[in-house]
């Protein structure tokens, strides 16, 4: 039922919302089943969630974000997303009173984590790229397919598929876009053609 509103425009709501994305959907799903199942896992019995309001009860939630907390050294931006993540189902989606909503700010306040800069993995990620020849392999990947499939008559169909590959790499490379984004382009709507023309 949460969802379901989720992807609808309610016209006599007092905080309105635009519908959200699929991936949006999922992770606000993902969200609340991680939740219980973490209570469950630190002594909450399946009996008790009855609902969306009951899971979302202040003295539950801590008990399963302390579980989540048992489990890693210290906060992690995963933990504080969840706790973000279930204040804003309960503000949205239950009429849970205001004080306890102002419980489940705190707690989220409290997981925030600092961030300065990029995390370690993503610096780990890029780190690769010091390396001048790899690099330069990285560039010249969409070009060397080209350069090899060019000259056949006909492409089987995983020929095609690495001719695809080769492109979106270009596209990537030079045009960074949202996966989504980049899933929908269009050569006839999307590509314009230079040179071509009396233009």
């Amino acid at each position: 039922a949460m969802l379901g509103r989720m992807t609808t425009v309610d016209l006599e709501a007092i905080r309105p919302q635009r519908p959200l994305r699929l991936a949006t959907l999922k992770r606000r799903r993902y969200s609340v089943y991680r939740l219980a199942s973490a209570c469950v896992a630190n002594g909450v019995t399946p009996a008790e969630l009855t609902s969306l309001t009951a899971l979302v009860q202040p003295t539950r939630v801590r008990r399963g974000l302390e579980f989540i907390l048992g489990r890693n050294a210290s906060p992690t931006a995963s933990t504080y997303k969840l706790a973000e993540a279930i204040h804003a189902t309960a503000r949205d989606h239950t009429d849970l009173a205001k004080e306890d909503l102002k419980r489940l700010r705190t707690m989220r306040d409290n997981l925030r984590v600092p961030q300065t800069g990029m995390t370690e993995k993503n610096r780990s990620t890029l780190r690769c790229f010091e390396d001048e020849a790899l690099v330069e392999a990285f560039l010249d990947f969409p070009g060397r397919v080209v350069r090899r499939l060019k000259l056949q008559r006909k492409l089987t169909k995983s020929e095609a598929l690495q001719l695809q590959d080769a492109l979106i790499v270009e596209l990537l490379t030079f045009a960074p876009v949202r996966v989504g984004n980049l899933a929908t382009i269009r050569f006839d709507r999307n590509l314009i053609a230079v040179g071509h023309g009396s233009q």
